[in-house]
């Protein structure tokens, strides 16, 4: 009994995880493939061993071809296990009151850990890629819309839902859904930050039982993010200690912030938890 379980929970993560790999890898190709015959890219950039180049030049529709076809087949992957695809959109365990406080709580903790992550200075591998990505409409589409609600149904929906259903603890099943969210970015400098809200939207959608606010909360990260790429172009290492006066200033923020955020997170919405 033990080993189906946990065989049903190594498939709850490997083949989300799956999914992601081969819509990333077929994404690239097939836009690749696309972009050669339209002439709008050069096999001669392949052939000069400027791959780097050419990748660049269709990231953006690349990434969006890849999570639409990844959320096509997460679904189809919870359509296969009979795991809710239309409730987990419209039902809420909580009240809407309740949970529009606790997103604003999740916002709080985002801020914080966007703040650690400044101080880990950590090297932003994607830094040139994310800026060229964000003066495209496909690249901003990628990176605040389409891809957060991949990310969404990939980490959250399939493994973290996954994993709840097949009898894991909701810490341990939260924890290991962001731990591999953290991971998958393989970016230094995102993956302290991609954990942690990784753990936020995991919090939120198990208190929820709904994935639309943390599709929500994610879509609004990326979105700042995105905005901030284009409002500093010219200083794409502004950080928020800048913007706000000072890293000191930014720091007692960020400490106000990661209180509130765990304090709203252990208090609010209890007592309305249906367990």
């Amino acid at each position: 009994m033990n080993s189906n379980k946990y065989v049903n929970m190594l498939a709850e993560v490997l083949v989300p995880l799956l999914i992601f790999g081969v819509t990333q890898v077929g994404g690239t190709i097939v836009v690749a493939i696309v972009a050669v015959l339209q002439g709008k890219l050069s096999l001669d950039t392949f052939q000069s061993g400027d791959a780097m180049t050419a990748f660049n030049a269709i990231l953006g529709p690349s990434l969006l071809v890849a999570d639409a076809a990844a959320i096509a087949l997460v679904i189809l992957w919870k359509l296969l296990r009979k795991h809710p695809v239309v409730a987990e959109l419209t039902r809420m365990r909580l009240s809407l009151a309740t949970v529009a406080v606790l997103l604003v709580f999740t916002v709080f903790g985002m801020f914080a850990s966007d703040i650690m992550s400044e101080i880990l200075a950590l090297p932003n591998l994607m830094e040139e890629q994310f800026v060229d990505m964000s003066h495209s409409w496909t690249g901003i589409l990628a990176i605040a819309v389409v891809g957060p609600i991949a990310e969404e149904y990939l980490f959250r929906s399939a493994i973290l839902g996954g994993l709840l259903r097949c009898g894991a603890g909701r810490w341990t099943a939260i924890l290991v859904s962001a731990l591999i969210f953290g991971i998958i970015h393989l970016n230094p400098a995102q993956v302290p930050f991609a954990t942690i809200m990784g753990v936020l939207l995991g919090l939120l959608y198990v208190r929820s039982g709904n994935l639309l606010p943390s599709i929500v909360c994610h879509i609004l990260n990326n979105s700042v993010a995105v905005y901030m790429m284009i409002r500093f172009a010219d200083e794409p290492d502004m950080t928020w200690g800048q913007m706000l006066g000072g890293t000191p200033v930014a720091i007692g923020l960020g400490i106000a912030a990661a209180v509130a955020c765990v304090a709203g997170f252990w208090k609010v919405g209890r007592s309305e938890e249906s367990e």
